[in-house]
């Protein structure tokens, strides 16, 4: 059976693990979900006598149940729409069909093993939920508070002496009007904020106690195995409150020895969260305490893999192929 990647054209995770796989010979099929009505093609047929049957043809070749094993939930993106049809309606109405599809279609693969399910992929997703979790397994979490009163945020303000950060509660990248991709960054408040507390109305708003680092700490779990990575953030000054903004290749990452104790919780942690997989995000402090930030249920990690040669892609690979 071949290991089943469900991503988009442009993954360079699943670049590298293609790589990875052709290089051990070991079979796979790489599913890009923007391509299906652009030469792959899936068929789903229920019949009386032999049931549930779907056939994947892609690439000149056709896969049917029994030749998928193991599921690797990528990246996948909305289809596109045939370049032929020109009316906006019926583009939109073509790809919604498509995506019917293709949800239809994971849902038929619900016996395989899943890195990771898709029920699990999105409730672990909501950050008040891992910080719930994470504190259940014993994990230190940063004081939390979400709100669109400025009177408890004020409240949370001083009680915090100021020291307070924002993040998004969704995901960080959104996308503006003029369909450009932008960035929101963990930042840190000013007292200069307070004469904005109304604009905390109009959304939900995530704010933490800012914690001190001494390093950040990636911890990359799959299944029962964590690789940690400590990133020295705090040697470039635009990195010092979200890593994520300084440039990865010039910042010092290296392997590190994260305690069994702190290493068994984060192992735990996703296990709770019905996952296989966990990118997680971690602060050691200059006293030495570790706390916990989220976790990217589906997170990146090649480039830890390239700058401080932990073997993830290898345990990937055995959890897919086993």
């Amino acid at each position: 059976r071949s290991a089943l990647f469900i991503t988009s054209k442009f993954d360079p995770h699943v670049d590298f693990m293609v790589d990875r796989f052709n290089r051990r010979n070991t079979p796979f099929v790489r599913f890009n979900t923007d391509d299906l009505l652009l030469g792959t093609n899936l068929e789903i047929g229920l019949q009386r006598t032999s049931g549930y049957e779907f056939l994947l043809h892609m690439r000149g070749r056709s896969y049917s149940d029994d030749d998928i094993g193991a599921i690797w939930y990528r990246r996948p993106e909305v289809p596109e729409a045939i370049p032929s049809i020109t009316d906006p309606g019926m583009r939109e109405q073509a790809r919604r069909e498509a995506e019917e599809l293709i949800w239809g279609f994971f849902s038929s693969l619900s016996e395989h093993k899943w890195i990771s399910d898709l029920g699990s992929l999105r409730s672990a997703s909501y950050k008040v939920h891992q910080l719930q979790v994470a504190s259940q397994v014993g994990l230190r979490v940063p004081e939390t508070l979400v709100t669109s009163d400025p009177d408890r945020f004020l409240d949370f303000w001083e009680r915090h002496r100021g020291e307070a950060i924002y993040k998004m509660l969704g995901p960080s990248v959104s996308t503006g009007t003029n369909g450009v991709s932008f960035m929101t960054y963990t930042t840190k408040l000013s007292a200069g904020f307070l004469q904005h507390l109304d604009d905390i109305r109009l959304s939900p708003c995530l704010f933490q106690e800012y914690v001190k680092k001494r390093l950040e700490i990636r911890v990359t779990v799959v299944e029962d195995q964590a690789f940690s990575c400590a990133i020295h953030s705090q040697e470039m000054p635009e990195a010092k409150i979200d890593w994520r903004k300084g440039e990865p290749d010039i910042m010092l990452h290296t392997a590190w020895h994260l305690s069994p104790e702190v290493e068994t919780k984060c192992v735990e942690l996703v296990r709770l969260l019905g996952l296989r997989f966990g990118a997680i995000d971690l602060i050691l402090t200059p006293e030495g305490e570790y706390v916990f930030l989220e976790v990217n249920p589906n997170g990146q990690w090649v480039w830890i893999e390239q700058l401080t040669g932990l073997p993830i892609s290898d345990r990937l690979i055995q959890a897919l192929t086993e």
